[in-house]
């Protein structure tokens, strides 16, 4: 991964909110990535808009949007996410719990994706020196808060933000 002082982490649902290719805010998406440095994406992000079609349409150009994306550079899929390290797992069971109280679910029934979110961005932080803050660009505000709070609870306060997905899209 490049080192920058603000690294933007992309959820699956920035890309659902985006669209095809040929959609405007695609091409928005693309614009703003290139000139602020890309995004992005834990493994388990790419899995779900890749690898589960019967979730995500391939008619909805999902799969090829990210694709595309990962070939032209502005997307870069960050994998080897280090569950053995006290930090990366704390956040994401801080993260799953945090979902589960204000969703009002089983910590059980919590998208992998979401505290794999919390992980690569204490991963990063936790990784480069140069680093400043980690922006999570995500539709769910469970999954954003609660990376947040995972955040601050393993000592990385005020170097998360959560960016609601749909207002940035719009």
């Amino acid at each position: 991964m490049k080192t920058r002082e603000i690294v933007r982490v992309a959820d699956t649902g920035l890309f659902v909110a985006c669209g095809s290719t040929e959609n405007e805010k695609f091409r928005a998406l693309r614009r703003d990535a290139n000139r602020e440095g890309g995004f992005v994406i834990p493994e388990r992000v790419h899995e779900e808009l890749v690898g589960t079609p019967e979730e995500y349409d391939p008619a909805q150009g999902i799969t090829a949007s990210v694709d595309q994306s990962m070939e032209e550079g502005w997307v870069e899929m960050y994998g080897g996410i280090d569950y053995t390290n006290p930090k990366v797992s704390g956040a994401m069971d801080v993260t799953r719990r945090y979902i589960a109280d204000v969703t009002d679910r089983s910590e059980h029934d919590i998208e992998k994706a979401d505290a794999a979110l919390s992980a690569v961005a204490v991963q990063i932080l936790k990784e480069g020196e140069d680093v400043g803050l980690v922006e999570l660009y995500t539709t769910d505000k469970p999954a954003g808060e609660g990376c947040v709070k995972a955040a601050e609870a393993v000592g990385y306060e005020a170097k998360v933000e959560f960016v609601y997905a749909f207002d940035y899209v719009d």
